[in-house]
């Protein structure tokens, strides 16, 4: 391969970034949409069914938690992908000096997996408060004092954040 080649597959491979990260912003906003229209839904007809109104909210953290998983699945692929690349980059590097300046990522700038403020933790966390306020509900629902509800959701949240980090460890 060229070094214009590479240099072509890096732009597509920026291009291809740009893409994945709007997508992945509209999947955080149906998330988010959905959690919306569960919770409304459920007040709605809480009065009346208070069973479905948790059952409502159970699917949605199911929901939720398949998505958690999948934007840690999606993390791992991405870094897998981006230490692959790089390492051709870098074999292209030391053939010729000269493109050092054409990559602004390189090996040594990859974020780890577990970057924190990364999209995919700022996803991950929402979607941690999000199923946390989904169980604070079906506990409030069924009647359970607030201090045991304040303490289930956090509990419920950082549950998710340490499975998030332990996780992505891994896969380094």
């Amino acid at each position: 391969m060229n070094k214009d080649t590479i240099l072509e597959k890096e732009y597509e491979y920026i291009v291809q970034t740009t893409i994945q990260a709007n997508e992945d912003r509209a999947r955080v906003f149906e998330y988010f949409t959905a959690n919306i229209v569960a919770i409304v839904g459920s007040f709605t007809i809480f009065s009346t069914q208070k069973e479905l109104s948790a059952l409502i909210l159970i699917l949605v953290i199911v929901f939720g938690f398949s998505s958690f998983l999948n934007i840690i699945k999606t993390r791992i692929s991405w870094y897998e992908s981006v230490v692959a690349l790089n390492k051709i980059k870098d074999y292209y590097i030391e053939s010729d000096k000269s493109l050092e300046k054409a990559f602004v990522w390189r090996t040594s700038t990859i974020p780890l997996p577990t970057k924190k403020f990364s999209i995919s933790f700022i996803q991950s966390a929402f979607i941690a408060i999000m199923n946390s306020v989904n169980l604070a509900l079906i506990l409030y629902f069924d009647g359970v004092h607030q201090a045991v509800i304040l303490c289930a959701a956090l509990i419920f949240a950082l549950i998710h954040l340490a499975l998030w980090d332990r996780l992505l460890r891994v896969s380094k």
